[in-house]
């Protein structure tokens, strides 16, 4: 980054750089549905897994 004064916050949002953090409850929203999203996709791929081994 270097500009002075800017950090990161650990969620990856733009804090104290004259933003606050406001892209930080939409970032972490975006990350949830993310995990949410992956969750789906493994519980699919291990019933898939499962039902090939019964076969």
């Amino acid at each position: 980054m270097g500009s002075k004064g800017c950090k990161l916050d650990y969620e990856g949002a733009i804090c104290s750089c004259g933003y606050g953090c406001k892209y930080r409850d939409e970032r972490i929203a975006i990350l949830k549905a993310e995990v949410e999203q992956l969750k789906g996709d493994l519980d699919a791929a291990l019933i898939w897994i499962r039902e090939a081994k019964d076969k």
